[in-house]
């Protein structure tokens, strides 16, 4: 197995590491990062929790440059929570090289703010939902990206799905000429073929852990719910078991808020994660979500996806999803790491 030593990397970018207390590269970072620092466009499929955040963020910060005034790289994630996690750990860059600028640009903030930041200096990394950074760079122009020689596309799949591709499609052909691309998803729908196609030039696939769909370790059980609601069911069978954090999926916010009110109603301590919530009640249940406050987190697939939850010990499907391979996602939230 590589040791990060392997990569010849510079001292800020090791510092980087340590910082982390990564001690050796994880699968995807041991294939990834030696085509990235190449320049070669990637195609990275994995699941979250592999490590393929640092597998982009360790390659951009060995070639960023400070001392240019003007941005390079561009990350986008296809919700707010996923792309303030990815700006927090990019966030580290700044403790070694404080005069690297990386900044968040989501929906949920103000405009007017975000402008007026840009008007005094423009980023060096560029984190985002793929509507913000569309806007802030197409409509008046104060976010200024056309030299960016890098885009990472963070969930693409999960991207198309909710189709925010044709945001990032109109302002990728804009970036700069030599743009590389580095694109990271858990499964390679068909339809997005083209959009790969056509801002990649001759990508590298590499696929990590997907030849065994099911985590051997799960236990999955069928739970029928007869003339009983999800809530009433989920109440049934809580004292059947001790979870550590326990995900609740529902398909729709809909159901999602419904669950998380009728547990809370019975004394159960739930912190609730989707669409419907303002922007400040999402980023409240983030925090708490990350301080493990509660052992139930009820959420939606959009919400959940790509988020780190740790320590998660069970998880409660209400229903299948309409895409079946949501289910494999849901389920694969557990059984991580022994």
């Amino acid at each position: 197995m590589k040791k990060f030593e392997d990569f010849n990397l510079k001292d800020t970018t090791m510092a980087f590491i340590e910082k982390n207390h990564f001690k050796q590269p994880t699968p995807i970072q041991e294939q990834v990062i030696p085509a990235a620092l190449r320049g070669k466009d990637v195609i990275g499929l994995s699941s979250t929790g592999s490590g393929k955040t640092h597998a982009y963020l360790i390659p951009i910060m060995e070639k960023v440059d400070p001392t240019k005034n003007e941005a390079q790289v561009v990350i986008t994630a296809p919700t707010r929570e996923l792309a303030t996690q990815i700006y927090e750990m990019a966030k580290v860059m700044t403790e070694i090289v404080p005069e690297l600028r990386v900044r968040l640009y989501v929906g949920g903030r103000e405009r007017s703010k975000d402008i007026e930041q840009l008007e005094k200096s423009q980023p060096h990394i560029v984190i985002g939902t793929p509507g913000r950074i569309k806007d802030l760079f197409l409509n008046g122009g104060a976010l200024r990206i056309d030299k960016a020689s890098m885009l990472v596309v963070d969930e693409a799949d999960m991207t198309l799905e909710y189709g925010f591709l044709d945001e990032i499609d109109a302002f990728a052909g804009r970036l700069g000429e030599h743009l590389q691309m580095l694109a990271f998803s858990a499964t390679m729908p068909d339809q997005l073929k083209p959009f790969i196609n056509k801002y990649m030039h001759h990508p590298i696939t590499y696929q990590i852990g997907e030849k065994v769909r099911f985590n051997p370790d799960i236990k999955h059980v069928l739970v029928p719910c007869y003339h009983h609601s999800y809530s009433e069911t989920i109440l049934s069978i809580l004292p059947g078991f001790q979870p550590y954090v326990c995900l609740i999926f529902a398909n729709t916010r809909q159901e999602a808020s419904a669950i998380a009110e009728e547990l809370r109603k019975n004394k159960v301590s739930v912190s609730e994660i989707h669409g419907d919530l303002t922007s400040r009640k999402r980023k409240q249940a983030m925090k708490s979500i990350s301080n493990a406050e509660h052992t139930y987190v009820v959420a939606t697939d959009l919400a959940a996806r790509g988020i780190d939850i740790g320590e998660v010990t069970h998880v409660i499907s209400c229903g299948f999803p309409e895409d079946l391979e949501y289910y494999i996602h849901r389920a694969g939230r557990t059984g991580r790491a022994g």
